[in-house]
């Protein structure tokens, strides 16, 4: 697949919080008790030096060691878990079958959000370089 960057400048702003103020109208006419949606909704202007996708594969560190650097882009990760994906669907089906798999080690205790052992209770700090 061929991925092309897009100017970031594009993307239309919330300049007004219009979604906001919408929100507000329906958390005051909605019984005090039910979720509010103002607080999760907020006006966010592109950074022009920020370019998330990292078509470019500058280098970039783990939100939560400092010192672990990586060149990936996203489409990259994205396309690793499609082979990770693939290779638990293969192993689980051969397990079905009768094959002796350890489905703990197909299975690892990997956070879907970080990547990391799930008992690992680092907190994400770093997204700058």
């Amino acid at each position: 697949m061929n991925y092309k960057k897009t100017n970031t400048t594009k993307i239309p702003k919330n300049n007004n919080e219009i979604k906001k103020k919408i929100y507000r109208i329906v958390d005051k006419i909605t019984p005090k008790y039910s979720y509010k949606f103002s607080p999760i909704s907020f006006a966010y202007k592109p950074n022009e030096k920020d370019y998330y996708l990292n078509l470019d594969r500058k280098e970039w560190n783990h939100p939560m060691y400092k010192d672990e650097k990586y060149h990936t882009s996203a489409i990259d990760i994205y396309n690793n878990s499609i082979k990770e994906a693939k290779s638990i669907i293969e192993n689980v089906d051969k397990y079905l079958c009768g094959k002796d798999i350890d489905l703990n080690i197909i299975f690892d205790n990997s956070s879907f959000s970080t990547g990391k052992d799930c008992n690992d209770k680092t907190i994400q700090q770093f997204f700058e370089n």
